[in-house]
């Protein structure tokens, strides 16, 4: 089943400000975020803790994002770097 990616408009600022860091980054990021339609649970991604959020690492870059099952929508909270003491 294919779900709906909704941009909410926090993200799609964090977007814009990526474009301006590092343009080529949106590409990769823009590409895994539709991907998620067809797959929202990739092997790239892990669940928040117990909460409904969950993380896409992307390399330096993460998406946070929740899964509506009921709606089969998936709605994507915020992008960006990942902070640098968290980095591996």
């Amino acid at each position: 089943m294919t779900y709906a990616v909704v941009w909410r408009n926090e993200a799609r600022r964090a977007l814009s400000s990526l474009r301006a860091l590092d343009p080529a980054a949106v590409k990769t990021v823009v590409g895994a975020v539709s991907a998620l339609a067809a797959d929202p649970y990739p092997e790239a991604s892990n669940q928040l803790g117990g909460s409904r959020f969950w993380r896409l690492r992307l390399g330096q870059f993460r998406v946070t994002y929740e899964i509506d099952e009921a709606l089969h929508a998936i709605h994507i909270y915020n992008v960006g770097p990942v902070p640098s003491a968290s980095r591996r």
